[in-house]
């Protein structure tokens, strides 16, 4: 499932709403975290807050 606009789990706008419930409640077999490799500050907040969750991600970095 792809869910794009989203920074953190900690859910300010809708689509994070949604990407946080999906990732809590279907506990999917991996999850695949694009970031954008010219801010990597800003998106590897998100990727923390997934390893909290999950020892199942893999990080994709995007120029």
């Amino acid at each position: 499932m792809d869910l794009p606009g989203t920074y953190s789990l900690a859910a300010q706008s809708p689509e994070e709403i949604i990407a946080r419930d999906y990732i809590i409640s279907e506990e999917p077999d991996v999850v695949v975290n694009v970031v954008d490799a010219t801010s990597l500050e800003r998106n590897l907040n998100l990727t923390l807050q997934l390893l909290e969750l999950t020892d199942k991600v893999v990080v994709a970095l995007n120029l």
